[in-house]
């Protein structure tokens, strides 16, 4: 499938699974293949259910986002499921705290937790 920013492989059959290994091997050839072969960012990255490779990577997502907002790498904190080498979530780790979540739930429950300890209800 490609996107205006984006490509990507995924099951051809909704319900269907592509084995978590052969979406690995996709995403870490197709990074292999285009390392040093551009100077654009990418970040290609399994899924977990499918696997794209997209033009820049979270980092400079949330690089953006503190320049806009005026905040530090210390006062920011990136939430996240695939921390992983083949993760889209791996690159935050660079530029804000990380917290590996597993699902939006977790993700809720440390946004409850974090604004208490910061006395917000």
């Amino acid at each position: 499938l490609r996107k205006t920013r984006a490509v990507g492989c995924y099951p051809k059959q909704v319900g269907d699974r592509l084995a978590y290994e052969a979406l690995e091997d996709v995403a870490m050839s197709v990074h292999d293949a285009l390392r040093g072969q551009t100077r654009v960012p990418f970040c290609a990255f399994n899924g977990n259910l499918d696997v794209w490779v997209d033009l820049g990577d979270k980092r400079y997502g949330i690089e953006a986002l503190q320049k806009y907002l005026g905040i530090s790498e210390e006062k920011c904190c990136h939430m996240g499921d695939r921390f992983t080498h083949t993760g889209n979530d791996q690159r935050a780790r660079y530029v804000a705290m990380t917290v590996w979540v597993t699902n939006p739930v977790e993700t809720e429950d440390y946004l409850e937790l974090f604004l208490q300890e910061m006395g917000v209800e």
